[in-house]
């Protein structure tokens, strides 16, 4: 698969979403997870469970092992939740990137920063890219540094209709 063929695979199910978090996780979410990751040969790990700092038990719903050790973690919500950075900084240690998503917005957080990125793009079909910035990022490339801060601001939902 190239990204191009993710790219328009997207843009077929954005064009008649569905709202429930399990439809976002198969549909927007983990093709472009297992696109990122395919190259990485890392596992991916349906609700890894942790320990948190305040001793209680979390399970993030992706997370991208080598070994026993999260490299990339994904905490999933349904197209139409509002979702902002504290709903994964939570899970998250100097060392392991970590993505929350509705599948529409995708908000990226490393090292206290986050940025949140838009799958649509003006036309309304899959942002070319969005998709390959969320990617780069996935995978640990070097990635546009611009739009990256500290704010934790909730992103409201954008729910298409027919």
């Amino acid at each position: 698969m190239t990204i191009n063929d993710l790219e328009q695979q997207i843009s077929v199910h954005l064009a008649s979403p569905q709202k429930s978090e399990r439809w976002a996780m198969y549909r927007l979410i983990a093709p472009v997870v297992d696109f990122a990751n395919a190259s990485m040969g890392l596992t991916a790990y349906f609700e890894f469970n942790q320990t948190s700092e305040h001793k209680t038990s979390q399970s993030v719903d992706i997370a991208l092992l080598d070994g026993l050790k999260p490299k990339v973690m994904i905490e999933a919500k349904r197209l139409d939740r509002r979702i902002a950075a504290e709903q994964i900084s939570k899970y998250l240690c100097a060392d392991v990137r970590g993505l929350v998503t509705n599948g529409m917005h995708w908000i990226m957080c490393s090292n206290g920063l986050n940025k949140t990125l838009c799958m649509l793009d003006n036309e309304g079909n899959a942002s070319a890219q969005s998709i390959k910035e969320i990617v780069a990022f996935i995978q640990g490339n070097k990635f546009d540094s611009t739009g990256w801060s500290s704010s934790n601001n909730y992103v409201n939902p954008i729910l298409r209709t027919g």
